[in-house]
């Protein structure tokens, strides 16, 4: 009945005012999925964007609230229409664009891209998107964020599992190394870092390689790990050096 809509949108209210100070009180954010869940069918809509409304409001005060973006999650999902499912993977390149370390944000972009679906993998069209988005928006300007990495390779290990598409995964990881190596050729010209420390970069390379699979890739693979070993120990050596010489002065 119309009173029963208005009584959920009363505590909806409610449990905004109350959130505002408990942003991350499970319990609320629960009694808030209770509601939406009892809103009549043709005014879903009308509440489903109300709350994505919300949801931003939460997010753009802590942008790693795991209850709201799983809250979110649900919201999308109850109301699971194509042009929702689009603004959302828009939504989170704006926040992408504003704080590419936002794992959670990466992680939204994934739920939005595959539909909430944990089991069908992108269409080919879509991966190469989304590869592409991974190093523009992500590992072009900070390599040494981890989060872009993992997304680009979350993307080439699904292709690499669908049937027949053998040929279309050989070409996104192909195009995947060309990329990589323009970083890591744009590092070794930078004043201020270099590609041997990077080592998300390295690990994604490793990684990549070993997509590939044939031999000479994972020579490569045998001499990059030696490579990182080395670096890591020789960091090792060097912050023991600092803390004897901390010690003794």
């Amino acid at each position: 009945t119309s009173s029963d809509q208005e009584w959920i949108k009363q505590d909806l209210a409610m449990t905004a005012t109350l959130g505002g100070k408990n942003p991350k009180n499970y319990q609320i954010w629960y009694h808030r999925r209770a509601l939406l869940m009892h809103c009549k069918e043709h005014l879903k809509e009308e509440f489903v964007k109300h709350e994505l409304d919300y949801l931003s409001h939460v997010l753009a005060e802590d942008g790693k609230n795991y209850h709201a973006w799983s809250h979110r999650q649900f919201v999308v999902q109850l109301w699971n229409h194509p042009e929702l499912w689009q603004d959302e993977v828009n939504f989170c390149e704006v926040l992408i664009m504003e704080d590419a370390r936002n794992n959670s944000a990466w992680n939204h972009r994934w739920f939005a891209t595959h539909r909430g679906s944990q089991t069908t993998a992108l269409d080919l069209e879509t991966a190469r998107t989304e590869t592409n988005f991974a190093f523009e928006k992500g590992a072009n300007k900070d390599p040494y964020n981890e989060s872009p990495w993992r997304y680009l390779l979350g993307v080439l290990r699904e292709q690499g599992r669908v049937v027949n598409n053998r040929e279309g995964a050989l070409e996104l990881l192909t195009n995947a190394k060309e990329k990589l190596g323009i970083v890591e050729a744009a590092l070794d010209d930078s004043e201020d870092y270099d590609a041997e420390s990077c080592y998300c970069m390295a690990s994604a390379h490793i990684d990549l390689l070993e997509m590939t699979g044939d031999s000479e890739s994972l020579l490569k693979v045998r001499s990059c790990v030696i490579i990182m070993m080395v670096m890591m120990m020789m960091m090792m050596a060097l912050h023991t050096i600092l803390v004897v010489v901390v010690v003794v002065v």
